[in-house]
């Protein structure tokens, strides 16, 4: 059985207009046939300001021996720096996967040839 507390927010990121333009949260999925899955999640916008942020919780996460999920479905932007950031955490040889990528963000990731690299649902 798979559950799935409620979301810890790591990071919330405010434009100079009081908008918020991202979101960094994570939660564990917990399931009777494997480890627990430390989810980072992004909402809103992966570019050089936020990207630190997603970075730092990712690798957080790895360091510490979990196994790591980056949850891009509600990415609305993702750019170059957000490829780099799942390429750190990709380097630090730990469990890592990366889903929910679409639109704009699974371009960038095929572009890159991060589906050749890494696990991409």
């Amino acid at each position: 059985m798979l559950s799935s507390p409620h979301r810890t927010v790591v990071a919330a990121v405010v434009g100079l207009d009081d908008v918020v333009i991202a979101t960094v949260y994570t939660h564990t999925e917990t399931d009777d046939q494997a480890p627990d899955l430390h989810v980072i999640t992004v909402d809103g916008d992966v570019d050089r300001d936020t990207a630190p942020y997603l970075e730092r919780a990712l690798v957080r996460g790895l360091s510490v021996g979990q196994r790591v999920c980056c949850d891009l479905s509600r990415a609305d932007f993702f750019g170059s720096a957000g490829a780099k950031v799942l390429f750190t955490a990709a380097a630090t040889g730990g469990a890592f996967r990366v889903r929910g990528a679409r639109g704009i963000t699974r371009l960038v990731l095929d572009a890159v040839g991060f589906n050749r690299t890494l696990l991409v649902d």
